[in-house]
């Protein structure tokens, strides 16, 4: 055995690796740390044949880790892959890999290579499950998608009608009969949804509407689209939503409309925007694409204005793939995006009542429709939206659990008289440490996202209006904090507690 103690040395640290206790290494010129490992005390590594220790690596105390045993004249190699957790006093071999995101059990001998995402334990270590992260990554988000959603599109398939058929008009009842609307429209998207509302509300050149800078970036290129412009008023620090105190200063003779975003799942605050709307008489459209199901004093966003949108992409509450839906009270509205959707055509009477006139066009129109597949998908997820809302809030709480205390973080809340129904998980990451802690999420296989980047400060809207940094600083300040970690239904506790594990770690 070796006793060469001249190569028994500390270890010698750069910026981005860290320690918890004194650990003890051997040759460890032949050792390889990644950054923000964690090795407890008394943990002895010989590294005469190579050791190499990846990023986000946790290695209990008491450990052995031996690339050299001179008893059995076994040397190689060892090497611990990125994630992987090692519990207390284990003894691992040489030549042993232990695959990403590994949890290896405390008092375990290692002797043959851990795959990637699995747990092992024991003397000698075997398998005995899939470790939770799956494919080494915690995705942002997924649909749910069960098997009567599944039958649902088989079916559509099956029965060879696949455009203009029953499913989207029995969408547009259901819809209609949830949000507590007259009338609904099934399009396209959530963009082609927005871009009708313009239409139908008669918005043309020259005219102005006032909306937040703080959302995705459709909410704006819905205006531009028919030369109109948008008039950014900032935002709620607390909800991100537009703050309705600053919206008089900022009409003028030419506004003719307020676009109001739900963001996130939370309303804003309907009744002081009406309240508006109605004294300098201005059209609203809510951009609900977010907020499926959320209220603002027992009314559900989306059916206080003249016209709303909701939209059904895969990350949603609900999901049609790609589509959204035009809700309004107006039977010209309706009749007019109606038309819109479909090339502009135009309804005729009949002895089945009002049907399309077949191919003609009394307008231009788009090619906006909901194809069948996605409305059969889109009826047989409305029929689950509430129990869906409340996985998500009881996944909303387990973070609240897990992150609430963290330095450097705010957890996302609820404002008054609202619900929330939970399009993403948004936290905000103060004192700079954003963008760093995104960088080591992202490392460690947890996705995450900046959300959202201030439109005003977009290139093209620069170039546009000559918009700069510092014209709304309250937008300008939750975008450079803000941060989506992964959030969908089957989200686990031990996931959470991972994601918070790592944040915690990383914010210290």
């Amino acid at each position: 055995m070796h006793d060469n103690f001249k190569n028994w040395k500390l270890p010698k640290f750069n910026k981005s690796g860290m320690t918890r206790w004194n650990w003890m290494c051997q040759y460890s010129e032949n050792l390889k740390l990644g950054k923000n490992t964690d090795i407890g005390a008394f943990t002895y590594i010989n590294a005469n044949f190579g050791v190499d220790i990846e990023d986000y690596v946790e290695i209990g105390s008491g450990c052995s880790i031996y690339s050299n045993n001179t008893i059995d004249e076994i040397t190689g190699k060892v090497i611990i892959k990125k994630n992987a957790k090692i519990g207390t006093h284990c003894t691992i071999m040489p030549g042993v890999t232990i695959g990403e995101n590994a949890v290896i059990g405390a008092y375990s001998f290692v002797k043959n290579n851990i795959p990637a995402n699995s747990v092992a334990y024991g003397v000698p270590a075997k398998v005995i499950k899939k470790a939770a992260v799956s494919d080494g990554k915690i995705q942002i988000a997924k649909p749910y998608i069960d098997d009567e959603d599944k039958k649902a599109v088989m079916d559509v398939l099956e029965s060879g009608w696949l455009s203009l058929g029953p499913k989207y008009k029995e969408f547009e009842q259901n819809m209609a009969s949830y949000v507590g609307t007259k009338y609904a429209c099934a399009v396209s998207s959530g963009t082609s949804g927005l871009h009708l509302a313009v239409i139908a509300l008669g918005l043309k050149e020259g005219d102005e509407v006032i909306t937040t800078p703080f959302s995705f970036v459709a909410s704006s290129n819905c205006l531009l689209y028919e030369k109109v412009k948008p008039v950014f008023v900032d935002i709620e620090e607390e909800t991100f939503n537009l703050d309705p105190d600053k919206i008089e200063s900022a009409i003028t003779k030419k506004t003719k409309a307020i676009l109001v975003v739900h963001i996130f799942g939370q309303s804003a605050r309907m009744d002081k925007i009406m309240k508006i709307a109605r004294k300098y008489k201005l059209k609203v459209i809510e951009d609900s694409c977010e907020s499926l199901g959320a209220r603002f004093q027992d009314k559900m966003t989306g059916t206080f204005g003249d016209i709303g949108v909701y939209s059904f992409y895969p990350n949603k509450q609900m999901t049609t793939g790609e589509g959204a839906v035009i809700v309004t009270n107006s039977k010209r509205l309706y009749e007019l995006c109606d038309s819109l959707r479909n090339q502009g055509r135009g309804l005729r009477e009949s002895k089945k009542g009002k049907d399309w006139d077949w191919l003609m066009s009394e307008r231009l129109g788009y090619n906006y429709r909901m194809d069948e597949m996605s409305a059969a998908l889109g009826i047989t997820q409305l029929k689950k939206i509430d129990s869906m809302i409340e996985k998500r809030r009881r996944i909303v709480g387990l973070y609240k659990k897990h992150l609430e205390d963290i330095k450097n973080l705010i957890i996302p809340t609820v404002g008054k008289d609202r619900t929330h129904t939970w399009f993403v998980y948004v936290i905000q990451v103060i004192n700079g440490k954003r963008d760093q802690l995104m960088s080591d999420l992202s490392s460690a296989g947890i996705q995450v996202r900046p959300y959202l980047p201030a439109i005003h400060l977009q290139k093209f809207m620069k170039k546009m209006f000559g918009f700069k940094k510092g014209d709304f600083p309250v937008c300008e300040k939750i975008s450079s904090q803000t941060l989506a970690i992964p959030f969908y239904i089957g989200l686990d506790e031990d996931n959470i507690k991972y994601i918070a594990a790592r944040i915690r770690k990383i914010l210290k």
